[in-house]
């Protein structure tokens, strides 16, 4: 998918929209993306869609959470021929500054 025929004003991650967005290759697909595994393989030549989300709406949008949770949220939007697009990505809740405990 080319990230540039996405339309960012349609992006939500459990309808909240971003604060911001950038391009830049900064990731490698996980290879089996049912499960919420990640990897290290870092970029594959490839432009990725990079969006930041208030966190605070993020957590009121997804209820009741915990830090070291595991929950899988659903990012969705439309591209600029107006064909729908979602996927399904895991977060790790945790404390601010970046640690889980």
């Amino acid at each position: 998918l080319d990230v540039t025929t996405i339309d960012l004003a349609s992006v939500r991650l459990e309808e909240v929209a971003p604060i911001r967005s950038s391009v830049n290759d900064v990731a490698t697909p996980v290879v089996n993306p049912q499960s919420c595994e990640c990897n290290s393989e870092g970029e594959d030549g490839f432009d990725d869609l990079i969006f930041k989300f208030k966190a605070s709406d993020v957590i009121e949008a997804v209820g009741d959470v915990s830090v070291g949770d595991i929950i899988e949220l659903t990012l969705s939007g439309v591209l600029n021929d107006g064909t729908s697009i979602e996927g399904v990505d895991c977060i790790v809740f945790v404390k601010k500054g970046g640690k889980k405990d």
